[in-house]
């Protein structure tokens, strides 16, 4: 059997199955709406269903998979509505954040966002965008770390798989090119010592981003 998912020749099981899983309806290979079938996944991924039954639950538990009547699961639609609810919480706690820690970065911070960014960019310039989004992640992961708090990297830990499927999916230009993204120009104000430039660039591309998920014509889900 061929699709989307690759053999799991590994046994780390659940683990890699919930990797392969979550890269796929991220990624869009796995569309939102689609059927989720445990026994074609496992299948494809050369497993028992089991593992990949542990797998979905957490998928469940993330948001990216819905149970549906008579034991079923389907990957969780992507609407505008569902897509601008998570951006008002991602905004919500990643604009605050910046807020908080962006006073609070020294040298050796922004040289450790200027070293995530580089990588983002190699990433991004071989096509590799799981990787690109995940030294991006690591790009904010600086300013979170130097609020102090360390709750504002477990909140926005628990709803990152949803808001990175809306970006892949429907802003994935801003992944691609990251080298021109707003990213580059938070880096350069950070380095010439400008904080409140930093943060209004943060803020604007927030509203950029809404905008262009408002604009998003409804589609319906598969199946529906």
């Amino acid at each position: 059997m061929s699709g989307p998912l690759a053999r799991i020749e590994h046994r780390y099981l659940r683990d890699e199955a919930f990797s392969q899983l979550r890269e796929a309806i991220v990624g869009g290979a796995l569309e939102p709406g689609a059927p989720l079938v445990i026994d074609d996944a496992a299948g494809m991924l050369g497993l028992s269903s089991m593992p990949v039954r542990e797998a979905v639950r957490r998928l469940v538990a993330e948001g990216l998979v819905e149970e549906i009547p008579g034991r079923r699961h389907r990957v969780a639609p992507l609407t505008r509505e569902s897509a601008l609810n998570v951006l008002t919480v991602s905004e919500t706690l990643i604009v605050r954040a910046y807020e908080l820690g962006v006073p609070n970065l020294t040298w050796e911070h922004v040289a450790r966002m200027r070293r995530a960014f580089e990588r983002a960019v190699e990433s991004a310039e071989a096509s590799d965008l799981t990787g690109a989004q995940e030294s991006i992640h690591e790009f904010h992961g600086v300013v979170y770390e130097a609020t102090g708090n360390p709750e504002f990297g477990r909140l926005i830990r628990a709803v990152v798989s949803r808001f990175d499927r809306v970006l892949r999916l429907w802003y994935g230009e801003s992944i691609a090119n990251v080298r021109m993204s707003y990213r580059a120009d938070v880096l350069s104000a950070l380095e010439r010592g400008e904080r409140e430039e930093a943060l209004r660039i943060v803020r604007d591309a927030w509203v950029s981003f809404r905008r262009v998920v408002e604009s998003r014509e409804e589609t319906p889900a598969l199946g529906e």
